[in-house]
């Protein structure tokens, strides 16, 4: 797990926004569901 990584993964086990300066994404694996990881990209592309 790389630490840029961190903000993100909790952020979305908690179903929340990761702060807005956080470059990582949530750590592959964990039962984060993939709606969430998707809709949270989808703010990010544009």
């Amino acid at each position: 797990m790389h630490q840029v990584d961190l903000a993100a993964t909790i952020a979305a086990l908690l179903g929340i926004d990761p702060p807005r300066d956080s470059e990582g994404k949530p750590v592959p694996g964990l039962n984060i569901p993939v709606a969430v990881v998707e809709a949270r990209q989808e703010k990010t592309d544009g």
